[in-house]
């Protein structure tokens, strides 16, 4: 989180002007439920047509505002994951640029790729969601139960209720789905190490005839991502059906109750109509926000890949004197280093190699390696 937040400081005003858009948008839907109610009533209760003309331009004007937000609310929201997206991807493929050789195939090549596309592509649509989806839940639903609640107690008590059951049920499937989205991004790392292993590496496979093996692994990499990917659609699966259960239980409860409750003039029709449009409203985005909250684990994952990445620090040390006799204020330290040996055209030639290692505050020589005497590569 803290990395996804990193990235966002620099955009604070585009995501703040997003997140007021959304606002806007729920709410105006809110007061169009309310309004038609209210619409309703005036007709049933044979109100003059001025009255219910002005309430429809009321609705007019609601709609075209809601309309008009969520548009542009979408458009800053793309454009805000876009940049987001656009700079994990250039600060991770810097630090891949200076990261040492040994840094470097810790990750791997196909690992680094995973990373620097499909993480944060996972990342950018973990983020969209959670701005459209999840952060208009609370607002919408501190809205609609103070609605509810001004037209009638009981029935917004009931609607706490419902929307109390359907958040402890994602929160359950949530635990149980996380770990299998973590273990989805490690089979994605194994079938993209296998996949560049058999691009890279076909001339080899066909000279020793091994396509048979490698089939096979393929086929267990692939057969592995596909059994975790069907448990965990399971749990999106089960969380849709009990949110649709307990959406028209709440629709029956309130139909049975509300049948007394009008004859003794407690409720008008359209209270009724009202009361069913916030339900399934916040119903419909608290069902949103747990399907994008099941897709958490995974883009938490992918954050933590990517500061693994990003945020690593180079392991080793490496001092350099051109005698053995200089003292250690003129040692030159860098956090990574390669060392090769002058070409025949160059006249100074270190004459040994000397590589410390630091530890608890001490500094102990563990080789020297005199420069002539390897001419190759020397790390």
């Amino acid at each position: 989180m803290k990395l996804i937040l990193r990235f966002l400081k620099p955009h604070w005003k585009l995501c703040v002007a997003t997140i007021l858009l959304l606002i806007i948008d729920v709410t105006g839907a809110l007061v169009i439920s309310t309004l038609a109610a209210q619409m309703l009533n005036l007709g049933t209760s044979g109100a003059p047509f001025q009255r219910l003309l002005t309430t429809g331009l009321q609705m007019a004007v609601a709609s075209i505002l809601s309309s008009v937000c969520a548009i542009l609310g979408g458009y800053a929201c793309a454009t805000l994951s876009a940049r987001v997206g656009k700079d994990m991807r250039v600060a991770l493929y810097d630090k891949s640029l200076k990261l040492s050789i040994y840094d470097f195939r810790h990750f791997g090549t196909a690992s680094i790729t995973t990373r620097t596309v499909s993480d944060i592509t996972t990342i950018q649509f973990a983020l969209t969601s959670f701005i459209q989806m999840v952060m208009p839940v609370p607002i919408i639903f501190v809205v609609a139960l103070a609605l509810a609640f001004r037209l009638d107690v009981e029935m917004g008590f009931i609607l706490l209720a419902v929307v109390a059951i359907v958040f402890v049920l994602a929160l359950f499937i949530m635990n149980s789905a996380a770990p299998l989205f973590r273990r989805l991004q490690k089979l994605l790392d194994r079938m993209s190490t296998i996949l560049l292993e058999n691009i890279t590496g076909v001339r080899v496979v066909r000279a020793f005839h091994n396509e048979e093996r490698e089939k096979q692994r393929m086929g267990k990499a692939f057969a592995g991502y596909a059994a975790t990917s069907i448990k965990a659609n399971r749990r999106f699966a089960n969380l849709d059906g009990l949110s649709f259960l307990f959406i028209n239980l709440f629709v029956v409860i309130v139909y049975w109750l509300s049948g007394s409750r009008i004859g003794d003039g407690v409720l008008q029709i359209g209270d009724i109509t009202a009361i069913i449009g916030y339900a399934l409203m916040v119903l419909y985005f608290l069902m949103m926000a747990q399907m994008v909250i099941l897709t958490m684990p995974r883009a938490l994952e992918c954050c933590e890949r990517v500061r693994a990445c990003w945020g690593i620090r180079r392991r080793s040390r490496i001092w350099w004197t051109k005698t053995r006799k200089q003292t250690p204020g003129t040692r030159r330290c860098w956090p990574s280093a390669m060392f090769r040996s002058a070409s025949p055209m160059q006249k100074k030639i270190p004459s040994a190699i000397w590589i410390l290692c630091v530890k608890e505050g001490r500094r102990r020589p563990l080789s020297a390696v005199p420069a002539a005497a390897n001419p190759r590569l020397l790390r």
